[in-house]
């Protein structure tokens, strides 16, 4: 059975909510869209050009939302490196509204039930399917875990123990292991 990967951008406080520009997601009233940039670095381009590169050969699964605001941004950055592994990936978009066949490359619509939809890909795939987004095509499977790379116990346990300050409730901290 195949699984479901979680891109978050988060923060502390427990916002996710466009991380990209001002005017991703201004949905309920929202102004803080683009908070990411300004914690951008070095460190951060690494460690997601890294996790990219392992999971080259991954599918990506998207809303239709976040699938037209990547279509619209991605393969007209020309400098990323990331342009040629999103064109280049297959991608699930889960839709009521979009028709076939849709404009990006290696882009399937997922009618119909979004939920049995993705069970079905799960079911028939051995791929991790990576998604990222406003979560609505992930949220029955994220349930109320969050995993989390971290060099050892210690750094996990201190990251814990922050994210139980900013939610207001106890974390239990589990090593897992990917393989």
């Amino acid at each position: 059975m195949g699984r479901i990967v979680a891109v978050v951008n988060l923060t502390l406080d427990g916002v996710m909510q466009a991380p990209g520009r001002a005017d991703e997601d201004t949905r309920g009233g929202f102004t803080g869209g683009g908070w990411a940039h300004r914690y951008a670095d070095p460190v951060q381009g690494r460690v997601v050009g890294a996790h990219m590169a392992a999971h080259a050969h991954s599918a990506l699964l998207f809303g239709r939302r976040t699938y037209q605001d990547f279509h619209g941004f991605w393969p007209h950055q020309t400098d990323s490196p990331f342009t040629e592994v999103l064109d280049k990936a297959e991608k699930f978009v889960a839709s009521r509204t979009l028709t076939a066949p849709l404009p990006w490359q290696n882009s399937v619509l997922l009618g119909g039930d979004a939920v049995s939809a993705v069970r079905t890909l799960r079911a028939h795939g051995s791929e991790v399917l990576v998604t990222d987004g406003p979560y609505a095509e992930s949220k029955e499977h994220i349930g109320g875990f969050t995993v989390l790379e971290a060099a050892d116990l210690d750094e996990a346990l201190d990251w814990g123990k922050r994210m139980a300050v900013v939610i207001g409730l106890p974390i239990e901290v589990r090593p897992i292991q990917d393989r």
